[in-house]
């Protein structure tokens, strides 16, 4: 016996069957739609950690330019100042005549020689250059402590 002449129409296995494939259809539509939100999601995360990395890169790359502007404009000062230093001791004499110890109540550097003068001023500017580039680099540490902390 048939069930076919009981309900009058198409099987009911066949309309089940077709409601099953539907839904198997849209279950996996949904699963793969649901991959593809968890993908975008991962997207725009990438995204704005690549933003942040790059906004934090174009920060520390500003700082290294004023930090590198405010060393280059101490060495053109210092600069000045030794080429100043050098044409003033370009007067003095070669060689001092010594004194006896027992006279001598201290130096203020005024009877040094052209030479010893010239090599002392040249110290002095080679230590500021020395201060100036340790001053860049302990900015340059501070800067990029912040820039992590946030």
């Amino acid at each position: 016996m048939s069930l076919i002449p009981l309900i009058g129409g198409p099987s009911w296995l066949t309309y089940f069957g077709s409601v099953a494939l539907a839904g198997a259809l849209l279950g996996v539509g949904g699963f793969v739609k649901g991959c593809d939100y968890e993908k975008d999601k991962e997207a725009v995360r990438v995204a704005k950690a690549t933003q942040a990395t790059l906004l934090a890169e174009r920060e520390g790359a500003r700082m290294a330019f004023r930090l590198q502007e405010a060393k280059d404009a101490d060495s053109l000062r210092i600069a000045g100042w030794l080429a100043d230093a050098q044409q003033r001791l370009r007067d003095r004499p070669a060689r001092v005549q010594r004194t006896s110890p027992a006279t001598c109540q201290g130096s203020t550097g005024a009877d040094l020689s052209g030479p010893d003068s010239g090599f002392l001023a040249g110290e002095a500017a080679r230590a500021d250059e020395l201060r100036t580039a340790l001053g860049q680099c302990q900015q340059w540490i501070e800067s990029t402590r912040g820039a992590v902390s946030k």
